[in-house]
């Protein structure tokens, strides 16, 4: 799937589709109003899986060693440098803004392994604050937040997320 960017020839009509349908199925949220409700909201950040298919593309320090068969050797010393990585980055939500999705057909699509390692690649963070004391005090309870700042975040993550995570728009 290619990136769609600005001059791809439908970006102004995926862009506007995009643009409709996420003021419709997010809600925005403040993150001071999730500090105070949830102190502890760190603690909910859903983590990507480290897996052998995934963790190829993450860039680290680690040399990944393989035996003749071509089955990775230090695969726990690669996992420890990939959590690390995540570990310092993934909650440095700009914008003071979160993404609540507003349904639950959304919310779960949202927290499955393979949408979150994409989202994760994407400088998008997911919380899930289902199943926990805090659920009631909002729609769905699942959040994302953006890790960045200073560029378009429709060709940056609204757009591939509807186009390579959901898929609720073609190319």
């Amino acid at each position: 799937m290619s990136k769609i960017t600005y001059d791809h020839p439908r970006y102004k009509e995926i862009r506007d589709e995009v643009d409709n349908r996420f003021n419709r199925d997010f809600n925005n949220v403040q993150m001071a109003n999730l500090r105070k409700v949830c102190e502890c909201w760190v603690e909910n950040v859903v983590m990507p899986d480290v897996t052998e298919e995934n963790f190829e593309d993450f860039e680290h320090d680690v040399e990944i060693e393989k035996d003749e068969d071509g089955n990775i050797e230090n695969y726990e010393e690669i996992e420890e440098g990939i959590r690390e990585r995540i570990d310092e980055n993934i909650y440095e939500i700009m914008w003071n803004t979160l993404f609540e999705a507003g349904d639950n057909l959304l919310a779960d699509k949202l927290v499955k392994d393979e949408a979150v390692m994409r989202l994760y690649d994407m400088g998008i963070t997911v919380i899930d604050l289902r199943d926990t004391d805090y659920e009631e005090c909002y729609n769905t309870g699942v959040f994302l937040g953006v890790r960045g700042c200073g560029y378009d975040f429709y060709e940056a993550h609204w757009v591939p997320l509807y186009v390579e995570v959901l898929k609720w728009v073609s190319e």
